[in-house]
C-alpha cells in the first residue's frame, strides 16, 4: 500500500514538472514575441524591462542579444552595444537572421562612431575574409582607413577594391594621397592619373597632383596644377595651396611671382609663424632680389621671434639692418652687380670700418671685389669701392665695356678699380676707372694698402 502510494506521488511530480516546462516553454515563446513586437512598434524601454525580466539562460540567446545591441545603440550606450555584439561573437550562435556579417558590420560601425578607429578597422578586416574580399567590404575598410590616415591600410584594401572597380574615380583619389603621404610619388602619380582620366573636372584632384608634382619636384607642371586650384572657389584652404604655389615659382626662379603669393598671405593677420618659417624665408629672400631690404629685415625679425632655424639670420639682420642705415651700402647693394654681390656681401660685414668679398672666388666673365671703407671717425659714413680684376684669365672688350657703364652711372659716389693683366693687354679703358697693377690689386682691395701708397 505504502509502495503504491510512493508510486503515484512520483507520477505526479513528473507530470507536474512536465507540465511546468510545457507553461514556461509557452511562456518564454510568448515573451519572445512580445519582446519583437515591443521593439518593432519602438517601445524601447517597455522591450527592456521584458528582456531583464528574462531567465539569465534566455538573456544570452543571441535574438535577445541582437535586440539589446540595438536598443543600447538607438539609446546611445555605446558600451553596452558593443558588449552585446560582442556576447553573439564569442558564442558564435549566429542565425539566418543574424549571421556573422551583419553582428560584425554593426560592431564596426560602433567602433567607427566611438573613435575605435583601430578596432573598427580589425573589424573590417575580418569582414573581408567573411565576405571573401567583394568591392563593397574592402571598400568601406579603405574609406575607414584614410578617414583616420592610416595610409599603409588605404593602399592595402583599396589596391585590392580597385580590381572589383576600376571605375571609381574616389578610389584613385585616395590611394594617390594615401601613396603620397607615404613619399611613393611615383604610384601616387600614376593613381591621381587614373582619377583625372574619370574626372577631369575635379579641383581637389588637380589640386592633389599639383602637390605631388611638387613633391616631385615636377615644378614647372605643378605650377600649371596648382593655378587652377589656387583660381577655383571650391578650396577651402587656399593659403595652403597659394603658399605651395609661391614655393613652385621660387623653385623655378620666377621670384617676382613668388614674392606676390607670398605676400598676399604672409602680410595677413592671424598667420601661424611657426608653421611658415621656410615659407618667411623665402619670402625675405624675393624681397632683397626686389630691393625691398625694410621689408625683407621686417621678415627675417619673425623668424628669429618665432623659430630660429636659419644660422644667418642674425647676419642677415645685422647686415641688412646696417645697409638700411647708410646710403652707401644701400647703394652698392641696389647696383645691378646685385645678384654677385649677395651671395657674399652680408657675411663678411665686420666693424672695423671696411668689407670684402670672397676674392678667392671667381667666375668665367665678371669677378667683382667691394671694399666699403669708412669715413670719419664715428664711422657715419661710407664708401664702396668696387673692382674687376683681368690678370688671371682671358677676358673679352665688351665684358670690360660693361663694367666701365656700371663706373659711368655711379662714379659720383663710389670708386673704381681695374687691373689689365697679361692675358688681356690690348683692353681699352677710360678715365672712368682707375688703372691698378696685378700685384698690388689684391693688396689694395683687403685694405692692406692704399690706393696712394
Amino acid at each position: 500500500m505504502e509502495f503504491s502510494i510512493i508510486i503515484i506521488l512520483v507520477l505526479a511530480i513528473a507530470l507536474f514538472l512536465a507540465g511546468s516546462s510545457i507553461v514556461k516553454s509557452g511562456s518564454y515563446a510568448n515573451k519572445l514575441k512580445k519582446i519583437s513586437n515591443l521593439y518593432n512598434e519602438g517601445n524601447l524601454e517597455a522591450t527592456m524591462k521584458e528582456i531583464n525580466e528574462l531567465d539569465p539562460k534566455h538573456k544570452k540567446e543571441t535574438f535577445i542579444q541582437w535586440i539589446a545591441a540595438n536598443i543600447y545603440y538607438k539609446q546611445q550606450q555605446y558600451i553596452l552595444a558593443m558588449a552585446a555584439l560582442q556576447t553573439i561573437i564569442d558564442s558564435g550562435s549566429f542565425t539566418k537572421e543574424v549571421n556573422e556579417l551583419n553582428v560584425r558590420e554593426f560592431l564596426a560601425k560602433v567602433y567607427e562612431e566611438t573613435g575605435n578607429y583601430r578596432k573598427a578597422i580589425d573589424e573590417y578586416d575580418i569582414i573581408t575574409k567573411v565576405k571573401e574580399q567583394d568591392f563593397d567590404s574592402l571598400f568601406k575598410a579603405g574609406v575607414i582607413a584614410y578617414k583616420y590616415q592610416e595610409w599603409g591600410l588605404v593602399q592595402k584594401y583599396l589596391s585590392l577594391a580597385v580590381s572589383f572597380n576600376d571605375s571609381n574615380p574616389e578610389l584613385y583619389f585616395m590611394l594617390a594621397d594615401a601613396f603620397f603621404k607615404m613619399r611613393s610619388y611615383h604610384a601616387a602619380l600614376q593613381n591621381i592619373g587614373k582619377a583625372l582620366a574619370l574626372d577631369s573636372e575635379n579641383i581637389q584632384y588637380h589640386l592633389l597632383n599639383g602637390e605631388i608634382l611638387a613633391a616631385s619636384r615636377d615644378f614647372p607642371n605643378a605650377i600649371i596644377e596648382l593655378e587652377k586650384a589656387y583660381e577655383s572657389n571650391l578650396i577651402e584652404n587656399k593659403d595652403n595651396v597659394g603658399l605651395e604655389l609661391a614655393n613652385s615659382y621660387y623653385e623655378v626662379g620666377n621670384f617676382e611671382k613668388a614674392r606676390s603669393c607670398y605676400q598676399k598671405i604672409l602680410t595677413k593677420d592671424g598667420i601661424p609663424n611657426e608653421k611658415v618659417v621656410d615659407e618667411r624665408y623665402r619670402y625675405a629672400e624675393t624681397l632683397v632680389k626686389n630691393k625691398q631690404f625694410e621689408d625683407a629685415v621686417r621678415q627675417w625679425e619673425i623668424i628669429k621671434a618665432t623659430r630660429h632655424i636659419y644660422l644667418d639670420v642674425d647676419h642677415k639682420l645685422k647686415t641688412y639692418s646696417s645697409i638700411i642705415a647708410n646710403n652707401a651700402f644701400r647703394t652698392a647693394l641696389e647696383m645691378d652687380i646685385i645678384d654677385y654681390l649677395e651671395k657674399h656681401f652680408y657675411r663678411i660685414l665686420t666693424l672695423n670700418g671696411y668689407i670684402v668679398t670672397d676674392h678667392s672666388r671667381k667666375s668665367d666673365t665678371l669677378v667683382f671685389f667691394v671694399t666699403i671703407k669708412k669715413f670719419g671717425s664715428e664711422g657715419q659714413s661710407y664708401k664702396s669701392t668696387f673692382a674687376m680684376d683681368t690678370s688671371g684669365y682671358p677676358m673679352r672688350q665688351d665684358t670690360v665695356e660693361q663694367f666701365m657703364d656700371y663706373a659711368r652711372q655711379y662714379k659720383s659716389a663710389h670708386s673704381f678699380l681695374i687691373s689689365i693683366g697679361g692675358f688681356a693687354p690690348n683692353l681699352k679703358f677710360d678715365d672712368t676707372v682707375m688703372i691698378i697693377e696685378p700685384e698690388r690689386f689684391e693688396a689694395i682691395i683687403e685694405g692692406v694698402i692704399s690706393f696712394s701708397d
